[in-house]
């Protein structure tokens, strides 16, 4: 069975969870890409749960970050091409 999970789907409560779900997905040889195209492997995603508990602890201090930009419709195309490169690249497309 296949699943997939828009992490931006759910509320900032529930993220921390979907990250910790795709770290053990990952752990099983499986493919997570987030929807600004970036690739987790399991090289990378120790880095992005560090600076997501960063951002976490300096939020929780009371700093205004900002956030992140704005997803546009250029994004949901990179997305879909980056979606399709991984596809080709495994044979699925």
């Amino acid at each position: 069975m296949t699943i997939f999970v828009d992490g931006d789907a759910f509320s900032n409560l529930l993220k921390p969870i979907v990250v910790r779900a795709v770290e053990r997905v990952l752990s099983k040889e499986a493919h997570a890409i987030d929807h600004r195209e970036e690739r987790y492997t399991p090289d990378n995603i120790k880095q992005y749960l560090a600076m997501r508990n960063l951002m976490e602890m300096v939020r929780d201090s009371g700093v205004i970050t900002g956030g992140p930009k704005p997803f546009e419709p250029k994004d949901a195309h990179a997305f879909a091409n980056a979606l399709h490169r991984f596809l080709t690249e495994h044979g699925k497309a």
